[in-house]
């Protein structure tokens, strides 16, 4: 619509309008995935990694950072396709 919301490089746009990282876990014994938002998701993942034990143990993780997209529905409120 004209405006200038948000002005800077890459990183810098996602390190302030992308919003947190999202660890996902799949552990044995458990359907599904656990998604944990995190500011530090190697820290978060090693921390759930550290705390295997018994029947649950992590079999596989994935990190997803923010991406421009999530600026700019975090900017606008909007999705690419409105």
């Amino acid at each position: 619509r004209g405006k200038l919301l948000a002005d800077g490089s890459v990183p810098q746009l996602l390190a302030d309008h992308g919003g947190p990282s999202v660890v996902e876990v799949i552990r044995t014994g458990m359907t599904g995935t656990q998604r944990i938002e995190s500011t530090d998701p190697v820290r978060t993942l090693a921390t759930v990694a550290a705390s295997d034990g018994g029947s649950s143990r992590v079999v596989s993780a994935r990190i997803h950072g923010p991406t421009l997209e999530s600026v700019f529905l975090h900017l606008t409120g909007r999705s690419l396709r409105d």
